[in-house]
């Protein structure tokens, strides 16, 4: 269990989770499509009054939607997100790299840890290999 609040070294995979918006070419597509079918805002578009929109006009049209979204993905880049909202830590796909999550503050802290754990194990386990042979060879 890791505590709200707790210090966490993950070692693993991590991606950017995938935004849940459209790309941009079918949101430009989207908000194109729109500007056609608002008579008032197409009309908007058609500088010569002629009932037409020509060439020039559409592309004075498309500009003003690239501009449009343009601030608007500026504007959603420019708050600030927080770091688990936008990364996504996994297993890692390929077999054989590690996966480790601790409730520790760095590797460093994690594998010293480690370490001490092993130095005793070992010192534990030379004792009793030790006391071991020392049984066997004083029973024959």
């Amino acid at each position: 269990m890791i505590y709200d609040g707790a210090l966490v070294y993950v070692l693993g995979e991590a991606q950017v989770k995938k935004s849940g918006r459209a790309p941009l070419r079918q949101r430009r597509a989207e908000a194109l499509r729109r500007t056609k079918q608002d008579t008032h805002k197409l009309a908007s578009y058609d500088t010569d009054r002629d009932g037409k929109i020509d060439e020039s006009e559409w592309q004075a049209a498309r500009d003003e939607v690239d501009r449009q979204l343009l601030r608007e993905d500026l504007d959603d880049s420019s708050q600030r997100k927080r770091q688990e909202d936008q990364v996504v830590i996994s297993k890692p796909r390929h077999r054989g790299l590690p996966f480790v999550i601790a409730e520790t503050a760095s590797e460093a802290k994690l594998t010293g840890r480690y370490a001490w754990a092993t130095g005793l194990l070992f010192t534990a386990a030379s004792a009793c290999s030790g006391l071991s042979v020392w049984l066997l060879l004083r029973n024959f």
